[in-house]
């Protein structure tokens, strides 16, 4: 059975020796610690959901903020075929004036940041794809609440967490002791990720 989140947050507390919540209250750690499953989820993408998004006719540019349910877009289809996915350059490549071609059927995809993503080329007429992406995890509002993510990968996501508090109580000592115990067992999905964050 899966912990509660007052459970996970009596147990943090401990490690950050404070279990009454003096410097750290619990809503604090509740916080982080949903935030955290956010970014892990979206990281490793663990948790995924799909959904019909309607396209417009001469289009490219779309907004992902129509669709709370979704993070950010990892996998298009369209007429039962996968579209690739391609980067800006990918594009320049394939066609100096791609913001404004068209053509019978979407061919690709690219994620611009968080907020948007291009279908190219456009189509003359309304038409739809299905997007798959991570699933938008649901916020911790109640210490009764349990955390979506799979059990197995619960211990990583409370000890990321744990990071989070110690680096914010400026507790060097207990912060670098967790890190080494941390990194080898990170996924080596986020470590890239968080390098490709750092150096953009």
């Amino acid at each position: 059975m899966a912990e509660s989140i007052a459970e996970i947050i009596s147990a943090l507390l401990i490690r950050l020796r404070d279990p009454g919540g003096a410097s750290t209250p619990r809503a604090l750690v509740m916080g982080i610690l949903s935030q955290s499953q956010r970014y892990y989820n979206e990281s490793l993408r663990l948790k995924l959901t799909q959904t019909t998004f309607v396209t417009s006719p001469w289009v490219q540019i779309y907004p992902l903020t129509d669709d709370p349910g979704l993070l950010s877009v990892s996998h298009v289809t369209h007429q039962n075929r996968d579209l690739f996915h391609v980067t800006l350059q990918d594009l320049r490549s394939l066609d100096r004036k791609w913001h404004r071609a068209t053509g019978p059927r979407y061919e690709c995809f690219l994620s611009l940041g968080f907020t948007h993503f291009i279908l190219w080329p456009a189509r003359p007429v309304a038409d739809s794809v299905t997007l798959i992406g991570p699933t938008t995890t649901v916020p911790l509002t109640s210490e009764t609440q349990t955390l979506e993510l799979s059990q197995e990968r619960t211990p990583l996501l409370i000890q990321l967490t744990e990071l989070i508090l110690l680096n914010r109580l400026q507790d060097d000592t207990a912060f670098n002791a967790v890190v080494q115990n941390f990194v080898p067992f990170l996924p080596k999905e986020m470590v890239r990720a968080s390098r490709s964050q750092a150096s953009a």
